[in-house]
């Protein structure tokens, strides 16, 4: 069952979760290994790194050169055609790779109690599927208006909480539209008041 975790109280953006048995998404730890990542974006020592090969799942990973991400663990995977192990990477956030004409859009989920990042348009069919009552705001945030996708459950009294919500948050500059649960794009461009 899809839900919509609000954080009331706090400024972070709602977050979707799923409970039960995760057998809709199939063996999620298993597909991790059939990621193929690619260079993203690359600065010098640092880089960005995407896998978005896969119908439904995605991996990023941002690549520093202090290589202290998650302990300085080794991650063995697939990288620009070959099998290596990367030490160290950090975790990254979606807005960091979703792009302003949607080509790229990831949401995350959390199913039991591990995180995963997946493709928007998977999302929208399992919501569909499992007749969640679920939506999304496409939202830009932070200094380089990254792009968000931030659930929402679609009933008019959350749907209003949400945009409140949204609006007091710290990171978000605009609303730029809605996705409804059948995947239907419904406009609403709603600039947020600058930051105090």
């Amino acid at each position: 069952m899809f839900q919509v975790e609000n954080y009331d109280g706090y400024a972070n953006n709602p977050t979707l979760k799923f409970s039960g048995s995760d057998g809709i998404f199939g063996n999620l730890r298993s597909k991790q290994k059939d990621l193929l990542y690619k260079t993203f974006h690359k600065d010098g020592e640092n880089s960005s790194i995407l896998a978005y090969n896969l119908p439904d799942l995605i991996g990023f990973f941002a690549i520093s050169e202090d290589k202290n991400g998650y302990g300085g663990a080794g991650f063995d995977m697939t990288l620009d055609g070959k099998r290596t192990v990367i030490h160290g990477p950090w975790s990254s956030r979606e807005g960091c790779f979703n792009t302003r004409d949607g080509s790229i859009a990831i949401v995350s989920c959390s199913v039991g109690y591990v995180q995963y990042n997946f493709k928007l348009s998977y999302i929208l069919s399992l919501i569909k599927k499992t007749n969640a009552n679920i939506g999304f705001f496409k939202t830009t945030q932070f200094d380089d208006d990254e792009v968000y996708y931030v659930p929402c459950v679609d009933e008019p009294g959350r749907f209003t909480r949400t945009l409140v919500k949204l609006k007091k948050g710290w990171s978000v500059n605009r609303v730029e539209h809605y996705i409804k649960p059948d995947g239907a794009i419904s406009p609403i461009c709603i600039p947020l008041p600058a930051k105090m």
